[in-house]
């Protein structure tokens, strides 16, 4: 490759990264909806777990960049991780920081830890041939940087906005107008601070140490990569050891003793070739320098034999055993109140059912971020250790907006689907259960009435009960389980008066009947 194109790769390859980690970003914090709901989808086209996740589901081009970057990686190696993954990008502009900062660690040629790396990467398929995503969902690159836009930058965004609007309303502008912040879910906020900490801390001090180690995607792309066509080699004729490019690989490959370059490791930065002042490294097609080694070439076909059999069996296979944790005995009585019986999570509208939603979510919580009642938040144990940090709809904050679709048009991996607005209001994803014994009708003889006014549908409805009083009366036929009804209960949780028990296995609600007005009076008659 000419030395004047490689001086150009570089700077091609930061505007790129810096390009995708922009419009994603900008995707999850954007809350005044500027970009359409399918563009947020289409953004998140070349990341590989959502992409190949919904690809399963649904075998269609917008569901096939896993396929593209996996091209990619046969032809030019792991270009995947530093231009397209925003997790990366984040490495990157922390090296970068500490660099300017001048506390940058010198880095140095290691050992792969290929019995972590790839010992991680055999058990998240395993897993996920039982149907449990978990790995994926708390190691995935691009759910970890979702993760982190939506539960740390998000609110801080929100924060400022308000800042900003109180502000300029003091000076007479209204331009900008405040927002409601959701508060944060502890345990979401928690794993994804502590996940936010080791990569940046092994970025600091490590470089793409994560991504060689930890990182799923970028072990399996390690296999790939090491079939590519095209790969970076140290001339040996040319080479003076100089150790300047050894010093600025922050994958920490080039060994310059043995003049090699462990490629299943390197993340295609270019600094090595833009820092080596007499040409001796280059990009090189490997069938012209060297036939690759018998036994290497077994081995690698083996395990490409062993990957593709283990995703060919994952739709046939068995479903793992999980079990459900209940914060509380649901249906026995405290004080005369009865605790909700609610045996499972809610989850959103077009996730179909739990078992297809828990397989194909991988948690990067960017309906999280759309959701404009802030409903959607991150689970902890509600749908069982296999389901951590994927979101489900919590009455307790909001409900769900009977004409909104925006986290069935967004969701990346198809563990959402996307929903017309009149399929949206017959999608029943749990139905209301009344408690009499915990309603203010029933224990205070007081009107309230709250949760049917609030029911779009009208499943809730008032119907007497004495002394004048109206007390509600659920039609499970028509409700869609919404959670208007709990949300407006003043009964505090876990004790609300109405509340929403899921369907794990989503159904059809029936319409409401609408009842026509009868014209009273004649066309000249005037109502006042």
């Amino acid at each position: 490759m000419p030395m004047n194109f490689t001086r150009v790769l570089k700077p091609l390859r930061i505007t790129i990264s810096l390009f995708f980690i922009l419009v994603i970003t900008f995707a999850f914090i954007d809350f005044r909806e500027l970009l359409p709901a399918s563009g947020k989808q289409h953004i998140m086209f070349f990341q590989f777990i959502p992409s190949f996740l919904k690809f399963l589901h649904a075998p269609v081009f917008i569901a096939s960049g896993f396929i593209v970057v996996l091209i990619l990686s046969l032809l030019v190696g792991r270009l995947y991780c530093s231009l397209l993954c925003p997790l990366g990008t984040m490495q990157d502009i922390v090296i970068w920081i500490m660099k300017k900062l001048r506390i940058q660690k010198i880095f140095r040629f290691r050992k792969p830890y290929n019995v972590v790396r790839y010992g991680i990467l055999i058990v998240a398929i395993v897993l996920f041939i039982m149907h449990n995503i978990v790995l994926f969902i708390l190691l995935d690159p691009y759910s970890i940087y979702g993760r982190i836009s939506s539960n740390l930058l998000f609110p801080v965004v929100l924060h400022l906005n308000n800042w900003l609007s109180a502000m300029l309303q003091d000076a007479g502008i209204y331009s900008v107008y405040p927002v409601s912040v959701a508060r944060p879910v502890f345990f979401s906020l928690l794993v994804t601070s502590a996940m936010a900490v080791v990569v940046i801390w092994m970025a600091m001090f490590h470089g793409r140490l994560f991504c060689n180690t930890i990182c799923p995607v970028g072990s399996l792309l390690s296999r790939f990569s090491l079939a590519s066509l095209f790969q970076i080699r140290i001339e040996e004729k040319k080479c003076t050891r100089c150790l300047k490019c050894v010093t600025v690989c922050k994958a920490n490959c080039i060994d310059v003793i043995n003049e090699t370059v462990d490629f299943s490791r390197c993340i295609g930065c270019f600094n090595c070739m833009d820092e080596c002042a007499y040409d001796a490294i280059n990009y090189r097609n490997v069938i012209r320098l060297r036939q690759i080694s018998k036994q290497k070439e077994e081995g690698r076909r083996n395990f490409m034999i062993a990957f593709t059999a283990l995703f060919a069996g994952a739709p046939f296979a068995t479903k793992a055993i999980a079990g459900q944790y209940k914060k509380h005995k649901s249906g026995t009585a405290y004080d005369g109140m009865v605790l909700n019986d609610k045996p499972h999570a809610v989850s959103p509208p077009g996730s179909v059912s739990h078992e297809h939603f828990n397989v194909h979510c991988t948690g990067c919580h960017l309906c999280v971020s759309v959701c404009p009642t802030h409903v959607l938040q991150p689970s902890t144990y509600e749908y069982g250790w296999q389901g951590i940090l994927q979101p489900r709809l919590d009455n307790t904050v909001n409900y769900c907006s009977y004409d909104c679709t925006l986290c069935s048009e967004v969701c990346p991996a198809g563990a959402i689907q996307k929903l017309t607005v009149e399929q949206k209001h017959i999608t029943q994803i749990g139905i209301a259960r009344f408690e009499k014994k915990n309603c203010v009708v029933y224990t205070d003889e007081t009107s309230c009435g709250a949760c049917s006014e609030h029911c779009p549908t009208k499943a809730v409805n008032m119907v007497p009960y004495k002394n004048d009083l109206m007390i509600p009366e659920v039609t499970p036929e028509i409700c869609i389980g919404c959670g208007a009804c709990e949300y407006a209960c003043p009964v505090d949780p876990p004790f609300k008066a109405i509340y929403i028990r899921a369907n794990t296995v989503h159904q059809l609600a029936q319409k409401p009947e609408i009842e026509k007005m009868e014209p009273s009076g004649s066309k000249s008659d005037f109502p006042f």
